[in-house]
């Protein structure tokens, strides 16, 4: 874990992120950010919507199967494959 600064709560309960850590996680005015506590640790994260979720979690998946040389068609087939046999069941 890296130091990226400090900063004060104000009267409201706001506190500033610091720029460095705005800068380098592209938090900007209205992101959602989540907060976790245990203790005297208190973890600050930036909320992920689900569809983000998805399409990271999908170029994974992609990535993975270019490296294994899994193609489309393989996909398709085996789906196809499971499908015909969960309809002769």
């Amino acid at each position: 874990m890296r130091y990226a600064g400090s900063g004060v709560v104000t009267r409201q309960g706001q506190i500033t992120v610091p720029k460095v850590i705005r800068d380098s996680n592209g938090i900007d005015i209205g992101t959602i950010m989540e907060f976790y506590y245990n203790d005297d640790i208190i973890i600050v994260k930036q909320k992920r919507m689900p569809l983000d979720v998805f399409e990271s979690l999908s170029a994974k998946t992609r990535e993975r199967f270019e490296r294994r040389g899994i193609t489309e068609e393989d996909v398709e087939s085996e789906i196809q494959s499971s499908r015909s046999g969960r309809s002769g069941g």
